[in-house]
């Protein structure tokens, strides 16, 4: 994976991280303080980030900390990534420096500047050296390491011991999430065989579907799908998980997902709300193609939505909200 896709990983996990410093893995414990950090997703995505030197992937981090998008608004560590980006001449960032240095005070603009000079990839002997490694020393927390690390045979033997399938860590995620992250398809298919929860959302939102399509994993996100998984939920920012799979640039499961459509009934209501629209569409026919897409993409920028060309729920919604609303009016105008 390139930094540039860690880094929009790291976005949409950052709920469940740290501060993205050095000592992030001090943080990540359970509530028995026995969940190994070196395990905890988050952790592990801001791991691999860590050892990249990318102006983007700093600049972006910068970015969630000063508008505070799923995490607490820090404008000292805001700061600190855009020193970094800017180092290496990214242009936005520079101006973002300037901007700050003129809102922060001396001593958080120092804060920011010794942390950004003291910043170095963190290396696998950092993490043997400052921090011994706690293996699990109960059932919930071995199902939860086990699911993520892809151990398919301690995953059965504590199912069949009884620990329960939606055990959650302190981020409320749960082993399905996981494995859905890690790309574990076998993993995944027992725990669903197991009744777990497929939609069930972590403290940012995110899905198990969410957390494969972020990573890539299209096995993952085929098993998930045929089992039901409801595309169109939604994080805490408003993101679905094609518009995930966009953003990394997982081409192959943005193609699959764009293929999963809306039965032909509703694509022909569509369409003639998009006909009496203005859309030139010819006559509704219930038949997915290029110019369906495209007014679809159309009418989603005027409803302020993310114009991924798809019929989800809520721009169903909209569509017959809007169709009730005209409905009224051509009534009430025909009784004046």
């Amino acid at each position: 994976m390139t930094a540039f896709r860690l880094t929009l990983i790291l976005a949409t996990l950052l709920a469940v991280a740290g501060l993205p410093t050095q000592d992030a893995w001090a943080t990540a414990k359970s509530e028995e303080e026995t969940y190994d950090p070196t395990l905890d997703p988050a952790y592990k995505v801001w791991r691999s980030l860590s050892g990249r030197e990318d102006s983007e992937a700093f600049f972006l981090v910068a970015q969630r900390y000063e508008k505070g998008e799923k995490v607490q608004v820090n404008q000292i560590t805001a700061l600190q990534y855009y020193i970094l980006a800017a180092e290496l001449d990214h242009k936005e960032a520079e101006a973002a420096v300037e901007r700050l240095n003129k809102s922060l005070s001396k001593s958080d603009r120092a804060k920011a500047r010794e942390r950004a000079a003291n910043w170095s990839p963190v290396t696998d002997e950092d993490i043997v050296e400052q921090q011994p490694v706690r293996r699990p020393s109960n059932d919930r927390a071995r199902l939860l390491a086990a699911a993520d690390s892809g151990n398919f045979d301690q995953v059965k033997e504590l199912l069949d011991k009884g620990v329960p399938t939606d055990t959650r860590d302190e981020h409320q995620w749960t082993p399905l999430m996981l494995a859905a992250l890690q790309g574990h398809d076998k993993i995944v298919s027992l725990l669903l065989d197991e009744g777990a929860d497929i939609d069930t959302q972590g403290i940012n939102g995110t899905t198990p579907l969410m957390a494969a399509a972020s990573s890539g994993w299209l096995s993952v996100i085929k098993r998930l799908i045929t089992a039901g998984a409801d595309m169109d939920l939604e994080d805490n920012a408003g993101e679905t998980a094609f518009y995930m799979a966009e953003q990394f640039e997982h081409r192959a499961v943005v193609t699959y997902l764009a293929k999963i459509h809306a039965s032909p009934e509703v694509i022909k209501e569509v369409q003639a709300y998009l006909i009496a629209k203005g859309y030139k569409l010819g006559k509704p026919d219930g038949l997915w193609g290029p110019n369906t897409e495209k007014a679809v993409q159309s009418f989603q920028k005027k409803l302020g939505l993310p114009p991924d060309g798809r019929i989800t729920k809520k721009f169903l919604t909209l569509i017959r909200d809007g169709s009730e609303s005209s409905d009224k009016k051509s009534k009430a105008k025909k009784a004046s």
